[in-house]
């Protein structure tokens, strides 16, 4: 009975997790992470220091004076929600989700005396740290559902996924200063949770703080590689940024001086070291900006905002390094909104409302879904999905914490954390685990009916094709964000009301939710190819899977149709030529198993022989053209092919060098080429740069 009960409990939260997100969805348009500061259409709502307290400005952007919204002791995680800003509060040791638009607030969550923080949004749902565990809150019924059982620390979101510092077996770090002075801090490790299977892994086993993320690349402060300081008043320890390609899982220090801050741009990443906030790139190191030593500095991901206090100014200054100032006088003594008399004659446009969470047929399948496989795993009816203990479920922890290790003293490798990930191919897990008894809830009614659609376009990350029409069906396989498939003319709801299209993908015949899916036009050959660079020659016999699986696609990018999978180690033959997507990944021509296509440079590596002896896909190859143009920004020269070696010179945006007939691809799959520029031969990014 006692392994029943356990398994009742583990199908439950696994159950769960597959409501919460049925595909491995790409967040970067689908989830908010809270940040420092919120730019709406109208305002700029940010929170800074007044007394001993915070109070919440909203600065109008089209003029006139700003306003206090709201004071607290501390305001954490703003977000843009409901046409406004959604905000963490906390006041007298409570703490509430809020919502402020305009100058009107109201409370979205209340959590009482329990510990809150790192809000952020995910398919519609806020998302929150409660007591250290992950939490989902549906805005409208209040209901709050615990997502994971693991200990964090902080978390951010990523595509499909939840990063995380552990809280369960952080590291202790101690440095001795001068005297008998000791510096000791506490950090977690780093993890990965996936929000569609609930598996969670281990990605660097040492201390990190302060996490933020930008695409694939996830910022840290890590405690391994910290310095020691002293103030008249304390000892800390404060760790150098570094950075992690989730992908690949390889890490890199990203400054070696002690900071202040650092924040993603959409440009690089910008620190806050020796006085002066710093552009750090591909291209170079730009300085940005030398603020007060006190400045508030915050981020909407594409600017820095800075509020001086002894200036009186709020001064934005992009990614380019461009600066406008914003306001000149004291934000703290804005004026509370509470004091404000509206305008009688005042005409009040109504908010925006929350973005819609239900299917075609205005069915909240998200919680109805969720609702009716809790019945299922727990033995009860599929149609008492409403019944009076369903605000109560519950979840079992998931994943194994290590033990903890002593205190390192350097990043250690990342070689051996995980197995790489496979060109974004979801894994089914989540499929797999919802197949393992036919009569669980969100089967397809088998009412199917004709629609008029010949063909659908993907709109959520990367989406599964399954065999039934319900979220029981096994996972066939899976098609990526902008893909335009074949539809049969056929649609089936299943028992939560949800649409599924039958469609043709990969080969595969099989259905897909229309919630992340919808009529199409047929494809343009054109428009598919548009994002790979034309064929050039590379030398080499074979193409070997180095880092795991890899996906063999029709295309030379991400929207190539899938044709094979070469498992890792596998050696194919190499045709001789390769491309550079849009992203400045290079692909390598191969056939396998009779069938030509294209594999990623990012899991592969060329050899000249089908054994184990491999010359590595960075080694320097001839390709066609006679000029390098640069395109993407001012880049620098390099001594050698890649991001860390030594700047010899730089060439400004539009500007040509020549091309010196020699190309080489980086560990992170980047091409680089070799080039002559007043007189200075090296190496620059096909990341800003091409062949003409």
């Amino acid at each position: 009975m006692r392994k029943l009960i356990t398994w009742l409990l583990i199908a439950l939260m696994a159950l769960q997790c597959v409501a919460f997100a049925e595909t491995s969805a790409n967040t970067v348009a689908t989830a908010v992470n809270g940040g420092d500061m919120v730019r709406t259409a109208t305002d700029i709502y940010m929170a800074i220091p007044a007394g001993e307290r915070e109070m919440l400005v909203r600065i109008p952007l089209a003029g006139g004076d700003p306003v206090c919204v709201d004071r607290a002791d501390h305001f954490e995680d703003l977000m843009p929600y409901a046409g406004g800003v959604a905000y963490l509060k906390t006041t007298d040791g409570s703490s509430a989700i809020m919502n402020c638009v305009g100058n009107n607030t109201s409370t979205i969550y209340g959590f009482g005396a329990n510990t809150a923080s790192s809000l952020s949004s995910y398919g519609g749902k806020l998302l929150v740290l409660t007591d250290g565990l992950l939490h989902s809150i549906e805005p409208g019924t209040q209901l709050c559902l615990k997502l994971s059982g693991a200990q964090m620390l902080d978390y951010v979101l990523g595509e499909g996924c939840a990063y995380f510092l552990s809280g369960g077996d952080r590291m202790e770090y101690t440095a001795q200063l001068e005297g008998d002075t000791t510096a000791v801090k506490q950090a977690g490790c780093v993890y990965r949770l996936d929000l569609n299977s609930g598996e969670t892994t281990l990605l660097l086993k040492s201390g990190g703080e302060h996490l933020k993320i930008s695409g694939i690349n996830l910022y840290f402060h890590n405690l391994a590689d910290a310095y020691a300081v002293r103030s008249q008043d304390a000892a800390d320890l404060l760790g150098r940024v570094y950075s992690m390609d989730v992908q690949l899982k390889t890490l890199e220090g990203e400054c070696t001086e002690p900071d202040n801050g650092f924040w993603p741009l959409d440009k690089g990443l910008a620190v806050w070291y020796n006085g002066a906030v710093n552009m750090e790139s591909e291209a170079g190191t730009l300085a940005l900006y030398t603020p007060e030593a006190d400045a508030v500095v915050v981020s909407d991901g594409t600017s820095l905002y800075f509020w001086e206090s002894g200036k009186q100014t709020l001064t934005q200054v992009s990614s380019s390094g461009e600066v406008t100032v914003i306001y000149t006088g004291d934000l703290t003594a804005a004026m509370d909104a509470s004091l404000i008399v509206p305008d009688p004659t005042a005409t009040v446009e109504p908010s925006a409302e929350p973005e819609s969470d239900t299917d075609e047929s205005g069915n909240a399948a998200w919680f109805e879904q969720f609702m009716e496989n809790k019945q299922l795993a727990s033995g009860g009816s599929s149609s008492s999905g409403s019944s009076s203990n369903a605000s109560k479920p519950k979840a079992t922890p998931i994943g194994v914490t290590p033990t903890p290790i002593p205190a390192a003293t350097r990043a250690p490798s990342l070689g051996s954390t995980g197995d790489a990930f496979v060109d974004n191919v979801t894994s089914g897990g989540s499929g797999s685990t919802s197949s393992g008894s036919s009569s669980s809830g969100n089967q397809s009614s088998g009412n199917t009916y004709s629609i008029s659609y010949k063909y659908v376009k993907v709109t959520g990350g990367t989406v599964n094709i399954r065999s039934k029409a319900g979220m029981n069906g096994s996972v066939l396989t899976s098609v990526n964000q902008g893909a335009v498939i074949s539809c049969l003319g056929v649609a089936s709801k299943d028992s939560s009301g949800m649409t599924w299209y039958k469609v043709k993908a990969n080969g595969k015949t099989g259905w897909i939710s229309s919630r992340y899916a919808k009529k199409a036009s047929a494809p343009s050959a054109s428009s598919s190819s548009s994002s790979s660079g034309p064929e050039v020659g590379m030398s080499g016999k074979y193409v070997k899977a180095s880092t795991g699986s890899v996906t063999l696609r029709s295309k030379p990018n991400l929207n190539g149709t899938a044709l094979d999978t070469i498992a890792k180690g596998k050696t194919v033959t190499f045709l001789n030529k390769a491309s550079t997507d849009s992203r400045g990944v290079v692909w390598f021509k191969v056939k396998y198993n009779g069938k030509t296509g294209w594999v990623s440079s990012k899991y592969t590596k060329v050899t000249d022989s089908a054994g184990s002896a491999t010359t590595s896909g960075g080694g320097s190859s001839s390709t066609s053209g006679s000029k390098v143009k640069v395109v993407g920004g001012d880049v620098t020269i390099r001594a050698k092919a890649n991001k860390t070696s030594n700047k010899l010179g730089y060439i400004k945006s539009g500007n040509t060098a020549t091309y010196l007939g020699k190309s080489s691809v980086d560990s992170r799959g980047i091409r680089w080429y070799y080039v002559e520029y007043k007189g200075t031969k090296g190496w620059v990014s096909s990341m800003y740069s091409k062949l003409v």
